[in-house]
């Protein structure tokens, strides 16, 4: 769970924004929406309600990256997730990069020294979305 001073600017705030919303709606998109009944949403506090729904959209978010869908048992799981979720993306926009160099590239050499690159960033991604798989999956 993030501290009070983290959500309000006293350290390092996750940014997590909630992936598009389909139609029709897939399993992850159903999952998602059927835990953000208030009834399954913590209410010992407001904060604990807010913490709750924020959890449910890192959850969307890993759900949508190919990770099976789940919540944190604990906080330990949250804040794994949230790292998982920040390497995830960070490895994504890598392998695009050096995708996009690949495919540029004229050179031969060169040419076959980035496919080993993007080799290795694609195994970047897949250790990312293995870490992912946290929590308890909710089969909803």
């Amino acid at each position: 769970m993030l501290s009070r001073s983290e959500c309000l600017g006293g350290g390092s705030e996750p940014t997590i924004t909630s992936p598009a919303l389909t139609t029709p709606p897939d399993a992850a998109q159903t999952a998602f929406l059927a835990s953000l009944a208030l009834a399954r949403l913590p209410s010992a506090s407001l904060w604990a309600l807010y913490q709750g729904v924020v959890e449910r959209v890192e959850a969307f978010a890993a759900a949508r990256a190919g990770a099976a869908w789940g919540l944190p048992l604990d906080e330990h799981q949250a804040q794994a997730r949230r790292a998982a979720l920040a390497e995830h993306g960070l490895a994504v926009k890598a392998l695009a990069r050096v995708r996009n160099a690949a495919a540029r590239e004229r050179v031969v050499a060169k040419a076959v020294a980035l496919a080993s690159d993007v080799q290795r960033a694609k195994e970047r991604v897949e250790r990312a979305l293995a870490a992912l798989n946290i929590g308890e999956n909710q089969g909803e």
